[in-house]
């Protein structure tokens, strides 16, 4: 096994938008992060022990944000980031435990955004699909790369006008540009039906973490699983090379899971299609 993947490393970011906010490392983490190609907002549900009666008090505050990052010390000095979002209204608990206090909560990846974000605006023509989808996940808060390789950038000659859930209006224009998207990370993510993001294939094989048996279904569907790693995430292409099935995966499902040091679980769990 590679050296790299020793010695676990988790650090969790909170704050508010425009705010100074506070990191944590060296306390206890558990955590199952939860990431689809699904338009529904991908979740996490993490577990802290130990925080400091100001940090509880800070968890607490509304329109709280957390990044959560996890790796390995052997990857460099800051592990991937493997969930960004805004942590659920009402789900903010501290339970103590014998010496321990307990905290636990629920956050959604563009979740405020998903539910209740609704534009009245308008674009003038001509406008590309490119350039409007761009606009659309400004107007949002959402950064945006651009349109996929085989993606149609349409040209709307008498512009767009929008006036209800921006959601309603990336379904409209994605649709026309033959295109899917997501919220991933706080980006407004798009692939072609079947596609990828574009981004570099990962390498997974037993010397870069695969774990057990690659399993192939009677329905095509590949699952897959591996010692914990963020760069895995839906429609990034994976290139499996196992004794039991080798090939391209496009994942469609990816489970980040795991204890920052007292317990073994600590792996990615992927589901996908060739």
């Amino acid at each position: 096994m590679d050296k790299r993947f020793f010695d676990r490393v988790v650090r969790l970011d909170a704050g508010r938008a425009g705010e100074t906010g506070k990191s944590w490392t060296d306390l206890r983490f558990t955590f199952e992060a939860v990431k689809t190609s699904s338009r529904e907002p991908d979740t996490l549900a993490l577990t802290v022990y130990n925080l400091n009666e100001d940090s509880r008090g800070m968890l607490q505050q509304p329109d709280m944000i957390v990044r959560l990052f996890a790796g390995y010390r052997g990857q460099g000095a800051k592990p991937p980031q493997i969930f960004f979002g805004d942590v659920r209204a009402g789900t903010v608990k501290h339970v103590k435990e014998g010496p321990d206090w307990i905290t636990t909560l629920e956050a959604a990846d563009g979740g405020t955004i998903y539910s209740t974000a609704r534009l009245s605006r308008s674009w003038d023509g001509p406008i590309l699909t490119s350039d409007l989808l761009r606009g659309i996940a400004e107007a949002m808060g959402l950064d945006f790369s651009g349109l996929p390789d085989g993606a149609l950038d349409l040209e709307y000659q008498g512009g767009f006008s929008i006036m209800g859930p921006a959601r309603q209006a990336l379904d409209d224009v994605a649709r026309s540009a033959g295109v899917r998207w997501a919220i991933q990370d706080g980006e407004l993510a798009v692939w072609t039906a079947g596609g990828s993001t574009g981004e570099t294939a990962v390498l997974l094989s037993s010397s870069t973490g695969l774990v057990g048996t690659v399993e192939r279904m009677d329905d095509g569907r590949i699952a897959a699983r591996c010692l914990l790693n963020g760069r895995i995430k839906p429609k990034r292409r994976l290139q499996i090379s196992s004794a039991a099935w080798s090939g391209i995966v496009k994942p469609f499902s990816v489970k980040h899971r795991g204890d920052s040091g007292w317990a073994p679980d600590y792996y990615t769990e992927i589901e996908g299609n060739e």
